[in-house]
């Protein structure tokens, strides 16, 4: 949930208790609105803790991820690209698990899981937040194996592209919800987006939002 539609609703039930207590008892509208007001600032202040408590988290992920594609060559760049997508179709697909993670995201259906990857604004908050976080602990999961491989052979460098194709939704993904992030996740996309013509990859499995700066 935004910081702007939370203060809408803490708004409306501050005014209907005002209103209420005025009605009922006649207690004086100063002294209640003062009372109530600070327990509306408290919330807010609450609230907006939490979101940069989280936000927070999510940020290193974009940073970590960003300084992975940037320092990698554009075959590297491309072959990370495609990973992005055939993981995204795998996820969504509920007859497909070619990459084996499908059972992080078992207790959300495709259309949840497509309206994930393309603007997780479109599901409820607390769904777009339960699958964000869904996602972040598969990343940590997969992450934790690939550190046990055998470092420098091939098969543990491709698990780590492999990686970071999981991981570009999870920028691109928590940078939607949490608008804070967008700028930096956006430069991700500005270094994948060049090159899905070459990789044969539609540009309709970029989101909306990202499309729009990119153009």
């Amino acid at each position: 949930m935004t910081m702007e539609y939370f203060l809408i609703i803490i708004i409306i039930i501050l005014a209907y208790l005002l209103y209420k207590n005025k009605k009922n008892n006649g207690e004086d509208f100063v002294g209640t609105a003062n009372k109530y007001g600070k327990a509306f600032k408290d919330a807010a202040h609450t609230f907006q803790d939490t979101l940069n408590k989280d936000s927070s988290i999510y940020s290193s992920f974009i940073s970590e991820i960003a300084d992975f594609v940037e320092r990698h060559n554009v075959a590297t760049q491309g072959l990370i690209l495609k990973n992005a997508v055939r993981y995204k179709e795998d996820i969504c697909d509920k007859d497909s698990d070619y990459f084996g993670m499908s059972h992080y995201f078992q207790n959300y259906s495709s259309q949840e899981m497509k309206s994930f990857f393309s603007n997780p604004n479109e599901l409820e908050n607390t769904k777009a937040d339960e699958i964000l976080k869904s996602y972040k602990n598969a990343y940590l999961e997969r992450k934790k194996q690939i550190s046990k491989m055998p470092q420098g052979m091939g098969a543990t460098q491709l698990g780590n592209y492999e990686l970071i194709g999981f991981s570009v939704w999870l920028a691109s993904s928590s940078a939607i919800i949490y608008e804070d992030l967008f700028p930096d996740s956006l430069e991700i996309w500005k270094i994948l987006y060049p090159l899905i013509k070459d990789e044969g990859v539609n540009e309709n499995n970029i989101p909306d939002i990202y499309l729009q700066k990119l153009k």
